[in-house]
């Protein structure tokens, strides 16, 4: 749990001739709580685990280096470095506060939001100073989930409308996959808080 409406599950199940480990990021809603992405990677049902043959080495500085570069991205404002991190197709989602919709931010919107609203801070330096990479878990060779933790000023909060200006943490799940060009964002689901958890 990222928040009492944010969540992420990792979970096994067998189909067939498959098993298949998926993330799955759910955002309590109006209606209940909902899957709003799926990250999956399939192994032989026979299979006892999954079998990753990718050097721990080269994968750990792979995922480590692409959620460098977000953070850098959004340190520094750098819309170019925010896009090239995001996959075309991203989809980028929370649940609002007030009324439990869904809140979608389109990806170009954010990616020049990026470079547009928000201002280069540097390390350590206000919001800034919640910035860390909480976990990496991977479920397959080309797939893999980061929870992270990252703060910034704000003028005015999508999820909570009535928010005043200030700084805020933001807890960022990033459904990650392997593709031609090295690893890419296809979704974030976040939540906002005015400070940083205890974890």
């Amino acid at each position: 749990f990222a928040s009492p409406e944010t969540a992420a599950a990792k979970v096994e199940v067998t189909l067939g001739t498959k098993t298949y480990t998926d993330h799955l990021a759910l955002l309590r809603l109006s209606d209940g709580w909902k899957i709003v992405a799926k990250l999956f990677a399939s192994r032989p049902a026979a299979s006892p685990g999954s079998v990753d043959t990718t050097p721990h080495d080269s994968s750990a500085a792979e995922i480590g280096a692409a959620v460098a570069n977000y953070f850098s991205a959004r340190r520094n404002a750098d819309a170019c470095m925010m896009g090239s991190l995001l996959h075309p197709t991203c989809q980028l989602l929370g649940a609002r506060r007030d009324t439990g919709a869904l809140c979608e931010v389109e990806r170009d919107f954010f990616v020049g939001r990026t470079g547009g609203v928000h201002k280069p801070t540097a390390a350590g330096v206000g919001a800034s100073k919640w910035d860390r990479l909480v976990s990496i878990d991977k479920s397959g060779p080309d797939t893999a989930l980061a929870k992270l933790h990252i703060g910034y000023f704000v003028q005015d909060l999508a999820l909570d409308p009535s928010a005043l200006p200030g700084d805020r943490m933001f807890t960022d799940y990033l459904h990650m996959i392997r593709v031609a060009g090295g690893w890419r964002i296809v979704a974030r689901i976040y939540t906002a808080s005015d400070a940083a958890p205890s974890d």
